[in-house]
């Protein structure tokens, strides 16, 4: 399954939005001027819902103020007389520059692998989930007083004496007074708390910047009071946790598929281990027969016209460094910690051709340490004779059910991916406890880099305009990897090349596929159109239609000149087994999510009484 097709699913399994916008002046008063991007030189007047790209500058004149909102949800409140740059601002990492003036900053708790960075003349604070005041000028005096959370602060000049980098708790404040300087640290008096908790909003007298301070002490007070009648709450959530904790989390429906096909799902999110999440989607057709779409893109069916008890698989297996909590509201705090993170992962798709044999595709994922994430390339599979471009790598064949199992089943207490190269460049893989030198059915493949004369490509999409919410795809793959130089590569060489193919549907619960008006134009509540709806996705390992057609002698990845892409698909599979062709065919629903939330529907209408 990709990457684009696993997003997918997931947001189906649980559903959120992501909005997305870029920096941007929400609201000004007096003498504000802007730099748009860091190419510009003029200085332009501000306004409202203006965008300040990376490299942009905002300054406040004597009279000016203004406030700043940045893509991670960040708000920054600029005072008289200061001069601020956005010097980066991409997914995961901000750093903003405030070079004199006086700025107040609202960081939300990031996630784990965010950055948010705040330089001055004298240093560089590091912030996540932070509200705090900052003054500056350009000789390197500066004052920072933490309102809630902690900053590090880190001296661009180190002092002659004392630390290099501080911490800074909530309820402090440092002061520095020249550049070089080891800054004094104190607790804020009630004065100075007053004065940075009040509304910095422009255009503000000063009785209405202090009616919000007012306003927060009475929410203290009720916090108080909150927290004195949220026992009582606290043990619902446990007694729920420990339901969730005794049983399986699990969901199920039936509907059709986009074939016509009755269709069982079922869902379960379990833990084979203490380290391990293991979250599985089972298909389940009394009858299966294909439906053909290839008149709107779709891929070739070659299998049976009749299936008797198909089962179709999705699994995910996700192994973390450390023990997760028992406690699933724990859950959040563990993942936020720095020292927590995903080891491994696999990503299975599968499906049971007889009784005793199973087709899967596999995609393996391991932590890079320098990159601070998880990555599919070479390294998953022990692979190191050639420059492999930090491209997919992909497992895929039929093999009996132990095997399967074997391959699969990634956890703590396995030794890396239970797989490797077997060293033969030919994709042949055995396990990495040395119990088979050989395992025979299936082979390890690298996405095709795309070539660089004639325009070709490896890759090919249906474009379509309709309202239909269908997609297909399919890239090409080598088999056993590439040549040292990781670009041209010989088709004509040993190693085959086949397509993963993929068609992608929307459906509801009779098996049409939806259109985007079933959700935009809808007046149900969210989770109902949830419950109506589902994702489906067909995956077929294609041949080569060049290798298909044996004339592959001498012809290399830069000869591929036609003008449609798809005749290099082959209609023929390039996996079979007792002549037996077939597909993986696995219908995704939401339930899970939906479920989880609905059994905390009563917690959660106790928590906002």
């Amino acid at each position: 399954m990709t990457k684009k097709m696993l997003i997918f699913c997931l947001l189906l399994i649980f559903p959120s939005t992501l909005l997305a916008v870029g920096s941007k002046i929400l609201a000004f008063t007096g003498n504000v001027e802007a730099r748009l991007t860091a190419a510009d030189e003029d200085w332009v007047p501000a306004k409202r819902n203006m965008e300040i790209l990376e490299g942009g500058t905002i300054r406040t004149g004597a009279n000016g103020a203004a406030v700043i909102y940045m893509p991670n949800k960040t708000k920054i409140w600029l005072r008289a007389n200061s001069n601020l740059e956005i010097e980066e601002n991409k997914s995961f990492a901000t750093r903003i520059s405030l070079l004199f003036g006086s700025i107040k900053i609202r960081v939300p708790h990031l996630l784990r692998r965010e950055r948010f960075r705040v330089k001055t003349p004298t240093a560089i604070c590091a912030v996540r989930g932070t509200e705090f005041t900052l003054s500056s000028s350009e000789e390197g005096k500066m004052r920072i007083a933490v309102l809630y959370g902690e900053v590090k602060l880190e001296y661009t000049v180190p002092p002659s004496q004392g630390k290099n980098v501080v911490y800074i708790p909530q309820g402090h404040i440092l002061s520095v007074a020249e550049k070089g300087k080891q800054g004094e640290r104190a607790l804020l008096t009630k004065a100075q708390e007053s004065k940075a908790l009040e509304n910095w909003d422009p255009g503000l007298t000063p009785d209405e910047r202090q009616k919000m301070f007012r306003q927060k002490e009475n929410d203290r007070q009720q916090v108080k009071e909150f927290a004195r009648v949220a026992n009582d709450t606290d043990k619902k959530i446990r007694s729920f946790t420990d339901i969730v904790k005794e049983s399986d989390i699990e969901a199920g429906r039936t509907l059709k598929d986009v074939h016509g096909n009755l269709v069982r799902v079922d869902q379960r999110l379990m833990r084979p281990d203490g380290q391990t999440l293991q979250f599985f989607n089972l298909v389940k057709r009394p009858v299966y027969t294909n439906k053909d779409h290839t008149g709107i893109g779709g891929f070739t069916y070659n299998g049976a016209t009749s299936i008797s008890n198909r089962l179709d698989l999705l699994q995910m297996n996700m192994v973390f460094n450390k023990t997760l909590p028992d406690r699933i509201e724990d859950w959040p705090g563990f993942m936020d910690n720095n020292s927590i993170f995903a080891e491994k992962a696999a990503f299975v798709s599968a499906n049971k051709t007889d009784s005793s044999n199973v087709f899967f595709t596999a995609e393996y994922y391991l932590r890079d340490e320098a990159r601070d994430e998880l990555v599919n390339n070479s390294r998953v599979i022990g692979f190191s004779g050639t420059n492999d471009g930090d491209r997919d790598v992909l497992v895929a064949g039929v093999v009996g059910n132990s095997d399967f199992l074997k391959i699969t089943n990634i956890t703590a207490n396995s030794i890396g991916m239970n797989v490797e190269d077997g060293g033969l460049s030919n994709g042949v893989l055995k396990y990495t406890d040395g119990s088979n030198p050989a395992i025979s059915g299936i082979n390890w493949s690298i996405k095709m880099p795309a070539p660089v004369v004639n325009d070709g490509t490896n890759y090919w999409e249906n474009i379509d305009s309709s309202a239909s919410l269908y997609h297909f795809e399919s890239d090409a793959y080598k088999v056993g990897g590439v040549n040292s130089s990781g670009i041209s590569i010989p088709i004509g060489e040993s190693n085959p090349i086949f397509w993963y193919a993929r068609e992608s549907y929307v459906i509801n619960n009779g098996g049409g596929i939806a259109k985007t008006e079933d959700f935009t134009d809808s007046g149900k509540d969210p989770f109902s159109i949830l419950k109506e709806h589902a994702f489906e996705a067909v995956v077929y390992i294609k041949k080569n239609a060049l290798s298909a057609a044996g004339n592959v002698n001498n012809l290399t990845f830069e000869d591929w000149t036609k003008s449609n892409i798809e005749d290099y698909i082959s209609d023929y599979d390039f996996f079979t087994h007792n002549g037996e062709n077939n597909n993986i065919d696995i219908v995704v629903i939401p339930d899970l999510g939906v479920a989880a939330v609905q059994r905390m529907l009563p917690i959660l209408s106790k928590l906002s009484d």
